[in-house]
């Protein structure tokens, strides 16, 4: 798959969309009169066509909060804040003053320290413990006895790139008519399951495959985008 040289100098999220979130957090009001279907539309358009994937995700998040501060807006308008009552003292009644000391005397008896009474000396000592050790004292108590190690887990590692399930995924795709994507699949373990289902992800991402699901864990059904392609590039 011919790849694309990534732009060393392009920012990681946009200044339009990092300078419109700036406005929107000082200027809250602005997200309520904004459009943002359309930011979403050019924000995932931008996704699908950026050259790298992963530099243009960082953009969806940011227009998220701006398509949350617009719902805010919308379900909770900011009300201006009411000025304060002044309190007359006369409409004060008399047992507030008499609450507060009776509260101020329980605060003060409760911080006062009580002497702790002195400990009562032992009548006679204790028997001597036979033959004591650390390990006698742990095998005492079944929670503290030592736990035995965990077994070591070794997680092998992926010796298959990328490229190479990509090309497994195209070659199993038959030319002219769509497939389900775990087909062929049935009876491999996980990791597979995974790394084809990235490759998925990048064929989809470079248009040499279109997939389409109807409904959530429905089946996924790949088709290849041959366009004059001759094989694999």
């Amino acid at each position: 798959m011919a790849g694309t040289p990534e732009m060393a100098d392009e920012p990681r999220v946009s200044a339009d969309l990092r300078a419109l979130a700036d406005q929107v957090r000082r200027q809250p009001q602005i997200a309520r009169d904004m459009d943002v279907s359309v930011l979403v539309d050019e924000v995932a358009g931008r996704w699908r066509e950026h050259s790298n994937m992963l530099q243009a995700s960082e953009e969806v998040p940011v227009a998220a909060w701006i398509v949350r501060r617009k719902v805010e807006g919308l379900i909770r308008p900011e009300a201006e804040p009411e000025d304060p009552v002044p309190l007359d003292p006369a409409l004060k009644p008399a047992w507030v003053d008499e609450g507060v000391e009776v509260l101020a005397s329980r605060r003060d008896a409760a911080s006062q320290r009580c002497p702790r009474p002195e400990p009562q000396p032992l009548t006679r000592a204790p028997a001597p413990v036979k033959d004591p050790s650390l390990w006698k004292l742990a095998w005492s108590y079944p929670r503290l006895r030592p736990k035995a190690a965990p077994e070591t887990r070794v997680v092998a590692r992926e010796t298959d790139p990328l490229d190479y399930h990509m090309r497994t995924l195209w070659d199993r795709i038959p030319s002219g008519r769509r497939m389900r994507f775990l087909e062929d699949l049935r009876g491999r373990g996980r990791d597979q399951w995974v790394a084809q289902f990235l490759a998925l992800v990048h064929l989809w991402h470079a248009r040499r495959v279109e997939a389409e699901q109807t409904a959530a864990f429905h089946e996924v059904w790949v088709e290849r985008q041959d366009e004059g392609d001759e094989g694999w590039t």
